[in-house]
Parts: structure tokens; C-alpha cells; sequence
């Protein structure tokens, strides 16, 4: 069997380092960009590569280029079972991705992964229009019901804790709280000493509760730096939320799910912010675009909010994948904050759907005329190399007279149409009969006699009434 191979690359670049604020650059000046907001989303749900689909997987690091680059092969066998499947085939990039890889894959990592898929079948498949899923994925399974939790923009819920203290040392706000850029001053019992010493003007403390009010001291610090009134964390510009988080250079160790932040409202925004703001896929042509990133981002897919483009792409790049090669780019994209997540293994759900192409078996039942005797007949889902067979009809009155088109076959990549011509066979509007044919014999009735037969009977009786009269 002919070995047809298709080639697409997905680019992976999160590049966009955000620059080290420092505490006496956050003055009234500063510019605040549009505010972040988080719509409820629901996490949609991606099956694993279909069985019959067999995947290969490799990795290196490209240290010129600081990135990994993926490489992984689909090969669509002799196993796949088309009709079980009704021609259709998932493709789970991101569980295939992460399969590969033996270790972590942390947002900031940028990473090329080079899909090559290769049709081992007859059938010719193409990019299922709008099948493309880049969604969050449901950690709930990892949540340790000992721990505290709180539940994200898509649902999630997800455990909190601060443990690595170093990552909050690239908070300039901190770092103005605790007066210190050491990371032994940023842990849980040191923050919450800052924040008990803070007092109004009666004496009274402001935040009493320590590092638990956090959130607190974030909104009253912004809300004297810009003049303004924030009320929520989810009010602050991209660039505050930013300045909270830090960025940082480097790999963490000792990975666990959960938010290295204490403070709940503080880790919800640090989830829901890398989500909606942080994290995207995005086609290689958005680059040269004027739309934000934050289109872009898994939440905007997940609300069906994301730009038609990327699907567009596809749509376009992947189309006939049984003789053709193409190339696909897409790239994740975002600045590299890693403290807005924490060092979480945040869970993704990336890939779409190919499908075979289907065609009909169309059977039409007409007479020479044209007229229609029977109502069209139409089995869809007929795959290339599919046997077909039709049926012939019998009406009466009528007889068969020809057929057009072959009435059993093989569907070859096209829509067979195949029509029966009938003939009526009374002749039109009916025949006319001889005399010989009109007299009836046998046990039929000889409708000319019963005439003639009455007729004599009638002109006897007429007799005999007249003579009666007379007499």
C-alpha cells in the first residue's frame, strides 16, 4: 500500500520576558493598561488519540536556540477501523507532547513540536472545520482534600501553599514590605510579621490577619499609587498583576499541583491570570497582527471568544492529507511570569479532529418522462474503496427499460448517483380495443347479449300490457 505523508509543525515560543520592577519605580505615573477580567469557562474535554493511530515520539534541546523541540509521528494503520469511527481521528497533541517528554513542561519553556502524519490507508483526510480544542484540563484528581483549595475561573480546583520562598523575592512589593531582598525574609511568618506592624492612624492594625489579608494590602498599595479604588485584584491592570507576580529566570525543582501562595485570592488570580492572559495559542501569522495575545489565550478558546484565524490555518493547511505535504505553525505565546502560577503543573488540553472523506450512493426511480415513481434513495458515510450495490424496483404497469450508472461498484473519492428508467407499458392514456376484444367468453359476462336481452324482454312485455288493455 502506498505510503502518503502529510508534515506540520507546531512552534511553541514563550518569549515575551516581562522587566524587573523595582519598589522605587511604582509611582503615581505609571501607566495602567485596560483591566483583566476572567469569565466563567467550562473545560472542554479532549479524547486520546484514536486507536488505529499509532504515535512515535522524540525529543532534543536545542541549545542554540534555548528550546525543545518535539518531534511526533502519526501514523494512521491498517488497524484504524473506519466505520467503527465513522472516518473520524483525534489527534491529542498536548497528551502525546507531554507523553513524550520525561519531565515537567513549565510555561516559559519554548518548545517547536514537529507533527508528522503519515496515511498508511486509502482514505483521504482532512482538518475537521472548528475542531480545534485549547482548553484548560481538570486536575481534580490531584487534589488533596487535606490541603486548602479554591476554584478557578474554569472550575478547577486547585490545593495552595507557599514553599519556595525565592520566588517571591522578584515582588518588588514585598520587597518594600519586608525591606529586604533576601529570600529568607519572604516566608509565610515573615510577610505576616510586616503586615501585623502596619497600623492606622487610631492604632488600630489594618491587617490583622497577616498574610491571609495580603490581597488586601496589594489593593490598598495600588489604590494609593494610581488615586483610584480597587475593590478586587481582578480590577488591576496586566501590568499590576505583573508586578505582583515577578518574573524569574530558571527551572524549579520538586514539582507539585498546587499554587506556591499562601493567600487564596492571590493564587486564584495567579491561576486565572497565566490562563487568560499569559498562556495562548496562537497561528504564526497573529504575530504580524495588531490583536493582543490575550485573544489568544485558553480561556478566549474555551469561551469561543479566540479569532477565527488558527482554525482558518488549519482548515487551509490540513485539507487532503493523503497526497499532499504541508506545514503547520502555531506557537504558544506569553511572557515568561512564572511566579503567576507558581511553579504549577498546570493542565492542557491541546489537538483536533481529522476526517475522511464521506460520500453518497444516490438511487433515483423515474420514468422516460422524467417523472418521479419512487422517492430518492440516499446511504451516506460511503468511504473510498466502499462496495455499493443498489436496488432495482418493480411498478406496475411499468417496466424497466434502462439504468444509468453502474447499479453495484466501488466508491472512488466521488458521489455515485445511479437512476432506474421505467416505461409504461398500457400505453398512454390507454389502448384502444377491437370488438373481438370488447366480447368476453367464458365465465365472464357478455355485456352485448345482456343488451340485446333485455331489449327483447322489454318489447314482450309491452305486448302482452297492450292486449291485456284491449281485451
Amino acid at each position: 500500500m502506498k505510503k502518503r505523508t502529510i508534515i506540520s509543525a507546531l512552534l511553541v515560543a514563550l518569549f515575551a520576558f516581562l522587566p524587573i520592577v523595582n519598589a522605587e519605580e511604582l509611582d503615581a505615573n505609571s501607566t495602567i493598561t485596560d483591566t483583566i477580567s476572567y469569565e466563567e469557562a467550562s473545560i472542554k474535554e479532549l479524547d486520546q488519540t484514536t486507536e488505529g493511530v499509532s504515535v512515535e515520539g522524540s525529543y532534543i534541546y536545542d541549545y542554540s536556540n534555548w528550546q525543545y523541540v518535539v518531534d511526533l509521528i502519526y501514523t494512521i494503520t491498517d488497524e484504524y477501523d473506519i466505520k467503527a469511527n465513522n472516518g473520524k481521528i483525534t489527534l491529542n497533541v498536548g497528551y502525546d507532547m507531554f507523553n513524550t517528554r520525561t519531565f515537567v513542561i513549565e510555561p516559559g519553556d519554548a518548545t517547536i513540536i514537529n507533527i508528522t502524519i503519515i496515511n498508511n490507508t486509502n482514505y483521504n483526510f482532512s482538518y475537521e472545520n472548528n475542531s480545534l480544542v485549547a482548553s484548560t484540563e481538570s486536575l481534580e484528581s490531584d487534589l488533596d482534600e487535606t490541603k486548602d483549595s479554591f476554584e478557578t475561573f474554569d472550575g478547577n480546583k486547585i490545593n495552595y501553599d507557599s514553599k519556595l520562598n525565592v520566588q517571591r523575592t522578584s515582588n518588588a512589593i514585598l520587597r518594600q514590605l519586608v525591606n529586604s531582598s533576601s529570600s529568607r525574609y519572604f516566608t509565610d511568618e515573615k510577610i505576616s510579621e510586616a503586615l501585623l506592624k502596619i497600623k492606622d492612624e487610631e492604632g488600630n492594625l489594618v491587617y490583622p490577619n497577616g498574610i491571609k489579608d495580603l490581597d488586601k494590602y496589594y489593593l490598598d498599595f495600588f489604590s494609593k499609587r494610581d488615586g483610584k479604588v480597587y475593590n478586587s485584584l481582578y480590577e488591576l491592570s496586566e501590568e499590576e498583576v505583573a508586578i505582583i507576580f515577578g518574573y524569574r529566570l530558571g527551572f524549579d525543582t520538586g514539582y507539585t499541583v498546587g499554587l506556591r501562595e499562601t493567600n487564596e485570592k492571590v493564587a486564584r488570580l495567579g491561576y486565572d491570570y497565566f490562563n487568560n492572559n499569559i498562556f495562548t495559542v496562537q497561528p504564526e501569522a497573529a504575530k504580524e497582527t495588531s490583536d493582543p495575545d490575550s485573544k489568544y489565550s485558553l480561556g478566549s478558546y474555551m469561551r469561543d471568544e479566540a479569532p477565527s484565524e488558527l482554525n482558518d490555518q488549519l482548515v487551509e493547511d490540513l485539507t487532503n492529507i493523503k497526497e499532499n505535504s504541508t506545514v503547520i505553525k502555531m506557537q504558544w505565546s506569553g511572557p515568561y511570569t512564572t511566579n503567576a502560577y507558581q511553579s504549577y503543573n498546570f493542565g492542557l488540553s491541546l489537538g483536533f479532529k481529522l476526517e475522511a472523506d464521506s460520500y453518497k450512493v444516490i438511487t433515483n426511480y423515474v420514468d422516460v418522462e422524467g417523472n418521479v415513481l419512487a422517492e430518492q434513495v440516499i446511504e451516506s458515510y460511503k468511504f473510498t474503496g466502499d462496495e455499493y450495490t443498489t436496488e432495482e424496483k418493480t411498478f406496475e404497469g411499468y417496466e424497466l427499460v434502462k439504468v444509468i450508472g453502474d447499479k453495484t461498484g466501488s466508491i472512488e473519492d466521488a458521489d455515485v448517483e445511479v437512476t432506474y428508467v421505467y416505461e409504461f407499458v398500457m400505453g398512454e392514456g390507454g389502448e384502444d380495443f377491437t370488438d373481438e376484444e370488447l366480447v368476453q367468453t367464458g365465465s365472464e359476462i357478455d355485456y352485448s347479449l345482456m343488451s340485446s336481452a333485455l331489449i327483447t324482454l322489454s318489447l314482450i312485455g309491452l305486448a302482452l300490457y297492450s292486449k291485456k288493455k284491449n281485451n
